[in-house]
């Protein structure tokens, strides 16, 4: 039953770890899979793993993930703030705080969806920064 299918926290980590290493999500389950014995023993399924790594990634985006607030005390020298993105389907202003580090790599160091570009907005979003 739907109601009884859940990523355990465990199995969670391994499909961050596998989709760093340049696993697809097809190839993760599919080692999850061969690991349990069987993808009948691995509780969930493919579509689970996806909306459990989805709203992984939503709360990392909203809650500030911890590593990008060490960065930011490593490299936040220079910050900059890009609203140029507009790829979500309601066209909303993308905001993307990103600096270099010391291999002149990119570094994100938070991330907005905005509703709108309005002073307001900006202000409580670099407030917030």
């Amino acid at each position: 039953m739907p109601s009884q299918r859940k990523v355990s926290v465990a199995q969670g980590f391994q499909a961050e770890i596998s989709e760093n290493a340049g696993l697809s999500l097809k190839q993760s389950h599919d080692l999850m899979g061969k690991e349990a014995g069987g993808m009948g023993n691995v509780g969930y399924t493919r579509d689970d793993l996806k909306r459990y790594l989805r709203t992984r990634r939503e709360r990392s985006l909203k809650y500030g993930e911890a590593g990008m607030l060490i960065d930011y005390n490593f490299f936040g020298d220079v910050v900059t703030f890009d609203t140029s993105y507009k790829t979500n389907k309601e066209y909303r202003p993308l905001g993307v705080f990103v600096g270099f580090n010391q291999h002149r790599q990119i570094v994100i160091f938070g991330a907005a969806l905005m509703y709108d570009e309005t002073i307001d907005s900006f202000k409580w979003i670099f407030g917030t920064f």
